[in-house]
């Protein structure tokens, strides 16, 4: 003997971002979404409703409008955690220009600062400027041992404008965030903070 009663689930609640019991109606199922922040790689699923109507965009957007109330920045320039998302008061960061306008580099990365009289203090060349970057950057911390990439004895973090530059550093996204390059050769045991 069968019966037509509604189906009850627990799934995340669209308006809360809260785990919920939910009683299904005729034309809606639960979906396991997942949504990945496009600098660090941190994947997060959980299961929500939605209906037959949906189109795929459509169902993804439930979870993103989800994630939003838990900090995550989800637009049309992607998706980022909030560790990665950029506050909506954030400035973009300063770099000292040669003459002819280029980005100044004196080793691997050139230095990010964080206002115009920083970056301008720092210029030790004549012909060189303070420029503020176009769009803002992203620095990278691994989940494992907590380094933040640096320049080796330059002092000073290194900032990306391009994900996609990150794995050159030997740096390996992982599910839950970047493990740095001692991170990844093994299990991630390594006493916090340090790598001795």
């Amino acid at each position: 003997m069968t019966t037509d009663r509604p189906m009850t689930v627990h799934v995340h609640d669209a308006d809360t971002g809260d785990l919920v019991e939910r009683t299904l109606g005729p034309d809606e199922f639960p979906a396991q979404i997942s949504v990945c922040c496009d600098w660090c790689h941190t994947t997060v699923t959980g299961d929500y409703v939605v209906n037959e109507t949906m189109a795929k965009p459509e169902r993804l957007e439930v979870a993103r409008a989800t994630l939003r109330r838990k900090g995550w920045q989800c637009d049309e320039s992607g998706d980022y955690c909030p560790d990665q998302a950029t506050p909506p008061d954030s400035k973009n960061c300063w770099i000292i220009v040669d003459s002819d306008g280029s980005e100044f580099d004196d080793g691997d990365h050139s230095a990010h600062y964080g206002s115009q009289a920083d970056a301008e203090k720092a210029i030790a060349s004549p012909g060189h400027t303070a420029r503020q970057l176009d769009q803002p950057c992203q620095t990278i911390t691994c989940v494992c041992c907590d380094v933040t990439f640096d320049e080796d004895g330059e002092g000073y973090t290194v900032h990306f404008d391009d994900p996609e530059t990150i794995p050159l550093t030997g740096w390996k996204p992982e599910g839950d965030g970047w493990r740095c390059d001692v991170c990844v050769k093994g299990p991630c045991d390594i006493e916090r903070g340090h790598h001795g």
